[in-house]
């Protein structure tokens, strides 16, 4: 019974020794040894992180496809883009194929393009986004924004980061670019750029500390659509969550 415990323990150190030095949160006197690795002193941040990007853009295409490997196996779907144009028209694709007369998107640079716009409004689907309801005072803004989003039947999002060992989609939370667009819709469509692409966690820590983001009020974990099981083991798609989930990766035209 001991020795279980102390298995336990040193497996328990283990991982909060890596989240300590992906953090970059070990510092001089701390014990290091659960870890098995250095200290991470914050000047070497740059230096890791450009080789680290370095290293990622050599196997771009390889992480692109695991990424896509790994989506179809939790039954997501995934699409390649190389234009704006194109990511507008999978969009449009996947909004008509379902019937849908409305989608509630994020505000960023990645998506607010003229291109995304003019190809769903020339289809007839309205495209709801936190900033049209800037003018309004902020209680209202949030209530309104909620019931826009449960009633749009898609969401389209940005993504931070898209880690392709799991396939799993990191959002963090900012002005115009809350979790609801994510979790509420039946349907959700993320949009990520390709050098978005990282391989696990330990990439996902280290980009994040080295990035130093403003305090966010949430970090969301996406890995495939929303999934239930009950107490028989009976999995069930979309009870919780969107039952769809839609990959649109933007690489590089060159």
């Amino acid at each position: 019974m001991e020795r279980e415990k102390t298995m336990r323990w040193n497996a328990r150190e283990e991982i909060l020794g890596t989240i300590r030095y992906g953090l970059g949160k070990i510092g001089e006197g701390d014990d290091t040894r659960a870890s098995g690795r250095p200290p991470l002193a914050k000047e070497d941040y740059a230096e890791r992180i450009a080789r680290r990007r370095e290293e990622l853009e050599t196997k771009r295409e390889a992480l692109v496809h695991r990424l896509a490997e790994e989506i179809a196996r939790i039954r997501g779907a995934f699409y390649r883009a190389t234009s704006e144009e194109m990511v507008a028209e999978q969009i449009r694709v996947i909004a008509q194929n379902r019937d849908v007369k409305s989608i509630v998107q994020w505000d960023s640079p990645l998506l607010n393009g003229q291109k995304i716009g003019e190809t769903l409004r020339k289809a007839k689907i309205e495209v709801i986004s936190p900033s049209q309801l800037f003018n309004l005072p902020e209680d209202q803004r949030r209530k309104s924004l909620r019931e826009l989003t449960i009633e749009a039947n898609i969401g389209v999002t940005g993504v931070d980061y898209a880690m392709a060992e799991t396939a799993t989609l990191v959002l963090i939370a900012k002005e115009g670019q809350g979790q609801l667009a994510s979790l509420l819709p039946p349907v959700h469509i993320a949009v990520v750029n390709a050098d978005r692409v990282i391989f696990g966690l330990e990439d996902l820590f280290l980009f994040v500390k080295g990035e130093e983001l403003p305090l966010s009020s949430c970090l969301t974990f996406i890995t495939g659509p929303s999934r239930t099981a009950d107490i028989e083991l009976s999995l069930t798609i979309g009870v919780h969550g969107p039952g769809e989930l839609h990959l649109i990766v933007k690489v590089s035209d060159e």
